[in-house]
């Protein structure tokens, strides 16, 4: 029975922590311009794709995620990017075109390509949104509707966000025990120099749930304790940070 369990914890694990880390592709949009996700998330960008059918029950989901992310655009111009895809990339380019200027999407990248799979990120909802970070975790995904209290705050998240390897000159090794943890869970980190370390706890809709620690820590080991008795199970994200760059590691509770 123990082996069991273990096996389903382990399983349930695998499966959100490929769930929460974004898949790359190339494709060209709709007037044909080419786009690798992994270098637009590289170059300090935060990228938002819906998917719809399209239909009209997808309006208001896809509305509200365009109207978010093109909110940014005065204050983080060019860093958040709205993707308006086909669900299964087998819809004329014309008719998403059509779809998506009638319906105050103007602004929004349109793509129709089957490489752009709304299936990577889970189960299939009309519309299905996610906004993917910088350090390409996703830091939001809802389907059938769009929460954009929610959603800003994953936008904010991953506009914080910089590149793990901006971290190194900091952190030689970072880790967290035990995984899944159930009361009390470790972040152990070696430290090069004196740092100012911050660490917080993100749900996966990217809402901040929880400051866990915020103090100074010293050259060498470290060893943060953690409160995750109060968490429900399933997967979080421990975000660190020290000043303005970002490192994000995942934590699973099970009880």
């Amino acid at each position: 029975m123990k082996k069991f369990s273990l096996f389903l914890i382990l399983c349930l694990s695998s499966m959100l922590a490929f769930a929460q880390t974004a898949t790359d592709f190339t494709a060209s949009d709709c007037s044909g311009n080419s786009y690798n996700l992994f270098t637009e998330l590289d170059a300090g960008k935060v990228v938002v794709i819906t998917w719809t059918m399209p239909c009209g029950a997808c309006v208001s989901g896809a509305l509200t995620a365009y109207n978010v992310a093109q909110s940014y655009e005065a204050s983080y111009p060019g860093r958040v990017k709205m993707y308006l895809c086909d669900d299964f990339g087998d819809t004329p380019c014309s008719a998403i075109n059509t779809w998506g200027n009638s319906n105050g999407l103007a602004r929004a990248i349109k793509f129709s390509d089957s490489v752009i799979r709304m299936n990577d990120y889970g189960i299939a909802g009309m519309p299905k949104t996610i906004a993917i970070g910088p350090d390409h975790t996703v830091l939001y995904n809802q389907n059938n509707t769009v929460n954009p209290d929610s959603l800003q705050a994953a936008i904010e998240a991953g506009l914080s966000t910089t590149a793990i390897k901006d971290l190194n000159d900091v952190i030689s090794a970072a880790t967290i025990y035990p995984n899944p943890a159930n009361q009390i869970a470790i972040v152990a980190l070696d430290l090069l120099k004196n740092s100012e370390i911050k660490i917080d706890i993100y749900g996966l809709d990217g809402k901040k749930l929880a400051q866990a620690y915020h103090g100074n820590c010293l050259p060498g080991k470290n060893d943060i304790p953690l409160e995750v008795s109060q968490l429900r199970n399933g997967l979080y994200q421990i975000k660190i940070t020290n000043g303005s760059h970002l490192m994000s590691m995942q934590l699973l509770v099970s009880r």
